[in-house]
């Protein structure tokens, strides 16, 4: 019979500072990003006390992120090349305790 059940979220939010900018690049040729740099962190957790040392558990984490990294490399030919981090981010879990 599942007599215990734990629910818990947590939310972290982050929000840019006042004229947040970045600066990438050479000095001659210093480029400014002006993207509003915010970012959430949502992790939850649910589990299920099956027994009393038994416990099955679901967990879910979104991070998403408004202005993820860029990098500007060169290459071969001498062009830049733009690399972007994904904005959002999901995590799945499931997870067994015992305590013995």
């Amino acid at each position: 019979m599942l007599s215990k059940y734990k629910f818990s979220a947590t939310l972290i939010v982050q929000l840019p500072k006042f004229k947040d900018t970045v600066s990438f690049g050479a000095d001659a040729n210093k480029k400014t990003d002006v993207r509003k740099d915010v970012f959430f962190d949502v992790q939850s957790s649910f589990k299920i006390e099956v027994e009393e040392d038994f416990t099955i558990g679901v967990e879910y984490r979104l991070l998403y992120d408004c202005a993820p990294r860029r990098k500007y490399l060169i290459d071969m030919n001498g062009m830049p090349v733009l690399l972007i981090g994904q904005k959002r981010h999901s995590n799945f879990g499931l997870s067994f305790e015992y305590n013995f």
